[in-house]
C-alpha cells in the first residue's frame, strides 16, 4: 500500500501538464501514487496522461466527460488506496522532497497535516478553510465522514466547504514547514473567470452545504469561531472583492447576515478577525453598510489620485 495517493484533477492545462507531473516522478520519497483524472479536457492532456501512466507503474489515469473538479476529485478519491491524501492542482509543482517532508510528519499519525509557513501563528480555530494543495489527509477521515465530499457543480469554494469541514471533525493536526508546493498564478483557472451572476447564485448553497453539515455533526457550539472565519475567507471576501450589482449585493448581505444571527455568531467576531470583517458583523442595515463601503472605496480612490 502506497503511503501517499496524490489525486490531480486535469483540464485544459497542456502548457503546464508535463512540468507538474515531472515534478512528481522525480521525488525523493518513492512510496506514492499519482492518480490523474481527466476530466474531459479538449486539449491534449488526455494524450499527454496516457504516456506517462505507460511510462510509470504508480500512476493511473480516469478520463471522464466534464463534470467538474469536485467530480473529478470524488472520483480520485474513491480509487485512491494510500495511507495519505494530496491533491494537486494540475499546473501547479512540487520540490523534489515535498513527499519526503511530508512522509517525516505522518510518522507521527496526524489527521491532517497543513502546509504552513512558519511565521503563519494562526490558530487552528481561525484558519476557517484553506486551498485543499496545504492539506494532506489521513485516508481513515474520509471513510468516518462519507459526507464529506467536493460539492458538486460548485467552483470556487468546493475546497473551501471541504477544509473547513476536515478542520472542524479532526483534532489530531500537525504542522508541516519545509513541503514546498509551487502555486501558479493561471489566468484561466475559475477565480478569474468567474461571473457575478452565477457567484451570487452559489454563495447561498455555500450555506446550506456548511449549515446541514454542522447541524448533522452537532459541532454549532463548539465550532464557532471556525464557521465565523470561514464566512470571513470565503462568501464575504467574494461580497467585498467582485463587481456585484445592488441587488446581488443586498441578497448577499441578508444571506450572510440572517446566518450570523441565526446561529448567534456575532459576538465572537472581536480583535481577531479583520475590520472590515467585524463593521459588517455590526452592521444594522445593507443600506448603511453599502454607503460606508462606498464611502470608503472612494475615498482611498482619491487617495490614490493625490
Amino acid at each position: 500500500m502506497p503511503e501517499i495517493s496524490v489525486i490531480v484533477p486535469v483540464y485544459r492545462v497542456e502548457a503546464y501538464l508535463k512540468e507538474a507531473l515531472n515534478s512528481l516522478l522525480f521525488q525523493t520519497f518513492q512510496n506514492f501514487e499519482a492518480i490523474l483524472v481527466d476530466d474531459g479536457s479538449p486539449d491534449n492532456c488526455p494524450q499527454i496522461l496516457d504516456e506517462y501512466e505507460k511510462k510509470d507503474k504508480r500512476i493511473s489515469v480516469i478520463h471522464q466527460k466534464n463534470q467538474g473538479v469536485s467530480v473529478a476529485r470524488n472520483e480520485g478519491l474513491k480509487k485512491a488506496t494510500g495511507k495519505y491524501i494530496f491533491f494537486m492542482d494540475s499546473d501547479d509543482t512540487i520540490a523534489p522532497d515535498f513527499f519526503e517532508q511530508i512522509y517525516k510528519i505522518t510518522n507521527k499519525n496526524p489527521d491532517i497535516i497543513l502546509l504552513r509557513p512558519k511565521e503563519d501563528q494562526t490558530p487552528y480555530d481561525l484558519i476557517g478553510c484553506c486551498q485543499m494543495w496545504k492539506m494532506v489527509i489521513k485516508k481513515e477521515i474520509f471513510e468516518q465522514y462519507p459526507d464529506i465530499r467536493f460539492p458538486n457543480g460548485l467552483q470556487p469554494c468546493e475546497d473551501g466547504i471541504v477544509s473547513n469541514e476536515l478542520l472542524c471533525v479532526c483534532s489530531n493536526i500537525a504542522e508541516c514547514h519545509e513541503a514546498m508546493y509551487h502555486y501558479r498564478q493561471n489566468e484561466n483557472s475559475s477565480e478569474h473567470t468567474l461571473k457575478t451572476d452565477k457567484l451570487s447564485r452559489d454563495i447561498p448553497k455555500w450555506f446550506q452545504i456548511i449549515e446541514e453539515f454542522y447541524t448533522n455533526h452537532q459541532l454549532f457550539q463548539i465550532k464557532k469561531y471556525q464557521i465565523l472565519s470561514f464566512i470571513m475567507h470565503e462568501p464575504f471576501y467574494r461580497y467585498r472583492h467582485f463587481d456585484f450589482s445592488k441587488n446581488q449585493r443586498k441578497q448577499l448581505y441578508k444571506v450572510m447576515k440572517e446566518f450570523i444571527k441565526r446561529n448567534n455568531l456575532a459576538p465572537l467576531a472581536d480583535k481577531h478577525f479583520s475590520k472590515s470583517f467585524r463593521n459588517f458583523v455590526k452592521s444594522k442595515s445593507f443600506f448603511t453598510y453599502d454607503f460606508k463601503r462606498q464611502m470608503n472605496s472612494l475615498f482611498k480612490l482619491l487617495f490614490k489620485q493625490h
